[in-house]
C-alpha cells in the first residue's frame, strides 16, 4: 500500500486484495447443553483447540462415521499485514503492559469460568489487531454495502507469547449472497482504503457510552473486555473468532498509548 500517512506507510505496509477465497467449514459436533467451553476460546495452538475439542463435543451419531458434513462458501477480502517492528516499539511501552496486564485479569477470570489454564499475559498485538479488526468490519460494511454479519476475520497473531513472525489480519466475506461481488475487494484501492481507515480511527476517538466506556475497568462477558461495546466495537458474534472478547479501543487511539495515536492527534 502507498498511503499519505507516512506512519500508516510504516505501520502497515502492505496491503493484499484477495480476489477470491473458498472457506471450507466442516461440522465436528455439539454441544446439547452449554457451548464455547473450548475450541475458539482456547488459547493453545490450532492443534491442541482440536484436541480439546474431541474430548469435550457431543458425537453426531451413536455410531461412528467416517465423514463430516461440510459446505465450502466463496468470497473475496483484505488482508492487513502490520508491520513486527513497529508493533514491538510500541507494545515495549510500560503503559501498555500495564493496560494489558489489566485486561489479562479479567481474561484469566473467563478461563476460571471454563476450568482453563491461566495465562501470564495476552499479547498487546493481538488485542491491538483484534480491536482494529472490528473496527474495520464495522467501517467496511457500511463503506461497502454487506451486512455486518456477512465480513469475518481471521487473525495472524498469537494470542499470547511472542513467536509470531506475523502479524496480520484477513477480514473476508463469508456468503455466497455478498461474497465475490467485489465490493470488498475495491475498497482496498488506495484512493478508498487510507480514508477508511482514518474515518474508523475518527469514529473510535468518541463512542456514545463514553466516558463510561473508556474508563471502564472491564465489561462484556465476565470483563473479558475493557473500552469495547455494542456502541463502538462490537460486531456480530458470528464475524468474530473470539466471541467479542479481548478488545481494547484504547490501544487504538488513547492519547498516551494508542498505536494510531500519531494519526488522532491531526483528527
Amino acid at each position: 500500500a502507498s498511503f499519505q500517512s507516512t506512519f500508516l506507510n510504516k505501520a502497515i505496509p502492505k496491503i493484499s486484495k484477495v480476489h477470491r477465497l473458498t472457506e471450507t467449514r466442516a461440522y465436528l459436533g455439539l454441544k446439547r447443553l452449554v457451548g464455547g467451553e473450548s475450541g475458539l476460546l482456547g488459547s493453545g495452538t490450532p492443534e491442541e483447540q482440536r484436541a480439546e475439542m474431541e474430548k469435550t463435543k457431543a458425537m453426531l451419531s451413536i455410531k461412528p462415521q467416517r465423514w463430516l458434513p461440510a459446505y465450502q462458501v466463496k468470497g473475496e477480502g483484505i488482508f492487513f499485514d502490520f508491520s513486527k517492528e513497529i508493533l514491538g516499539e510500541w507494545s515495549n511501552s510500560q503503559l501498555v503492559k500495564n493496560r494489558i496486564g489489566d485486561l489479562t485479569k479479567n481474561y484469566n477470570v473467563l478461563n476460571k469460568e471454563f476450568d482453563r489454564p491461566e495465562i501470564e499475559q495476552l499479547n498487546p498485538n493481538f488485542t491491538l489487531i483484534h480491536a482494529f479488526s472490528h473496527l474495520m468490519i464495522n467501517k467496511l460494511c457500511q463503506t461497502c454495502g454487506y451486512n455486518a454479519s456477512s465480513l469475518r476475520e481471521r487473525i495472524y497473531a498469537p494470542k499470547q507469547g511472542d513467536d509470531s513472525n506475523m502479524y496480520g489480519v484477513l477480514i473476508y466475506t463469508t456468503g455466497g449472497g455478498d461474497g465475490s461481488l467485489g465490493g470488498l475487494v475495491s475498497l482496498a484501492d488506495e484512493k478508498y482504503l487510507e480514508n477508511i481507515i482514518i474515518s474508523a480511527l475518527k469514529d473510535a476517538i468518541w463512542c456514545s457510552s463514553d466516558p463510561v466506556c473508556i474508563q471502564s475497568p472491564g465489561q462484556g462477558f465476565v470483563g473479558a473486555n475493557l473500552a469495547a461495546c455494542h456502541n463502538c466495537l462490537l460486531v456480530p458474534e458470528t464475524s468474530c473468532e473470539h466471541f467479542n472478547t479481548v478488545l481494547d479501543r484504547k490501544l487504538l487511539i488513547g492519547d498516551e498509548i494508542g498505536f494510531f495515536k500519531e494519526i488522532v492527534s491531526t483528527l
